[in-house]
This record gives structure tokens, C-alpha cells and sequence, in this order.
């Protein structure tokens, strides 16, 4: 028997697993006044533990994921950034029932600037913000009996914790010809009763053909600070590998093929992932 929900939903389990395709991504680097880059990918994430409210669910996980992300140069060295993830997340239970939510996930928007024009540090700040409700706010809307639907609400995958998340971040970087290397850290502010935390990432990468084929690994986390909160914080690693290439006679633009995973987690899903996308640099105004 199949079961299923339409929700707005975020795949919060893969926070910091939606690395950027290529070295195009602005990083500490950040972009020039009317130049950016932008994105679209395809992610696969398979665990065999789902998470309800921080704790386990006793269900397999599937979430199937569409991104669209962006970012644009503007005046006074700033960069703004935007991403939106539409999300079909699975439950599976042993017996084979699917319960299951597709809609928009996080909307993450941030600002950055550079600090400096001789070395490439930025410091910016990012929030995320929810699109979505619980499941059983969208089965009342379509009809379903509160009897019946609080039996079943616990089987959907909770993706997301209807929270926002602000994070402060000061990320430095370093590149050359045939590589860079980047790095990002600050401190997260978790509304809505849960732990702050402080958040990190680095990306490494390389090219193997200058601005042709090329691998880069990232890999990012969140660490609780302080005592245990209202509510269960997620604590994660993750890790990603990621191999790009110029597509023919198309300038500026990659394709990519990535996989990795969370690889440790609390209060929430360990598991791996499989990706496509395709990413392009680009300017609005033509120099003269």
C-alpha cells in the first residue's frame, strides 16, 4: 500500500552536503559587480535510519532532490547568494509502505564581502529559513480524518524542524593555476529552542586540465555548544567528492558527478548520496 502527502519540505539532513560544483562558486573569492554563478544539480540521499523529532524513526530514508542555486556580484565588493531545493523524501516501512512529502525545501539566502583585495578572506552572514509545515497541517487541507491521520503523522519524513537558522561566517582562501583551497567557520544561532552551534566547512580542489577537468572533496559540519536544548540539535559530518568538466563548446559552463555522505550524525540520518549537475559562470553587463 502506498501512502502519501504533499508538503513544503527541507532536506535539512544534508545541510552543507549541497557543496558547490567546481571552483565557479564564489567563496572568499566572492564575484565582480555584475558577474556570478549559477547552478542546477540532482542529489540522491539513501539512509537506512530516518529521524522524527531528533529521534529515530525505525523507517529507510530516501530523499530524491532538485537545487537551484545562485550567486551575484554587487557594488562595494558584496556578494548575494540564494539557493531553493525542491525535495521528494521517502519512509519506507518493513512491510514496504511508502509515506511520502515533495515541495520546496530550506530557502537560504546570504550576503558577503570582501575584506580584502590582496588576500581572499570574506566574512558574510547566511540564514535559512522553512518553507514547509508538518504533514498533518497539508492532510487536514485535503481532508483527512484527525483520528486517522494522527496514527500515521509519526511515518512521514520529517526533513525539516520549521526553523530558522542564522550563521555568522568568515571564510579565506587560496588558489593557483591548478588548484585552490578554501575555508569557512562561525558560529550558528538556532531559533525555536535548539542549541546554537558552530558550523565549518573546507574545500579542496584541483585541476587536472586547466579550466577543463578537475576534482575538488568537501567536506562540512555543525557542532553543538552549550547544554542540551528544549529541542534535539542535529550534529553532523559530511563528505563529498565531486569530478567536473568543460562541457564542449559551451564557455564557462561544467558538468559534475559527486558522491559522499554523512558520514557521523546525532539526532539525525547517516547515509551516502549520489549527484549530477551542471554549473555556469556569467556576466550581466558586457565590458567595454
Amino acid at each position: 500500500m502506498m501512502i502519501s502527502t504533499l508538503t513544503l519540505t527541507a532536506l535539512m539532513v544534508l545541510t552543507g552536503l549541497t557543496g558547490l560544483i567546481g571552483p565557479a562558486a564564489a567563496g572568499p573569492w566572492g564575484h565582480p559587480e555584475g558577474e556570478g554563478y549559477a547552478k542546477v544539480g540532482y542529489t540522491r540521499f539513501a539512509s537506512d535510519e530516518g529521524f522524527l523529532a531528533g529521534e529515530p524513526s525505525g523507517l529507510d530514508f530516501r530523499a530524491h532532490t532538485l537545487d537551484a542555486y545562485g550567486e551575484l556580484g554587487l557594488p562595494a565588493e558584496l556578494t548575494v547568494i540564494a539557493g531553493l531545493p525542491l525535495v521528494h523524501a521517502v519512509n519506507v516501512s518493513a512491510a514496504g509502505t511508502r509515506y511520502t512529502h515533495t515541495w520546496t525545501g530550506d530557502l537560504r539566502l546570504a550576503l558577503q564581502r570582501r575584506l580584502s583585495q590582496r588576500a581572499p578572506v570574506s566574512l558574510g552572514l547566511e540564514a535559512r529559513v522553512p518553507t514547509y509545515r508538518e504533514p498533518e497541517d497539508y492532510g487536514r487541507v485535503r481532508g483527512l480524518d484527525d483520528v486517522y491521520l494522527e496514527a500515521i503523522s509519526a511515518q512521514f519524513p520529517q526533513l525539516g524542524d520549521r526553523n530558522v537558522d542564522l550563521t555568522a561566517l568568515l571564510s579565506a582562501g587560496a588558489s593557483s593555476g591548478w588548484g585552490w583551497a578554501s575555508a569557512e567557520a562561525g558560529p550558528r544561532l538556532r531559533l525555536g529552542g535548539y542549541s546554537p552551534g558552530l558550523y565549518g566547512a573546507l574545500n579542496l580542489g584541483a585541476w587536472f586540465s586547466p579550466e577543463r577537468l578537475g576534482m575538488s572533496l568537501y567536506s562540512s559540519g555543525n557542532l553543538n555548544l552549550g547544554d542540551a536544548a528544549e529541542n534535539p540539535s542535529r550534529q553532523l559530518l559530511s563528505v563529498r567528492a565531486s569530478a567536473f568538466a568543460a562541457v564542449p563548446g559551451v564557455e564557462q559552463t561544467l558538468v559534475a558527478l559527486w558522491g559522499g555522505g554523512v558520514l557521523v550524525a546525532e539526532h539525525a540520518s547517516t547515509g551516502f548520496d549520489v549527484g549530477v549537475g551542471l554549473s555556469r559562470r556569467f556576466a550581466l553587463r558586457q565590458e567595454r
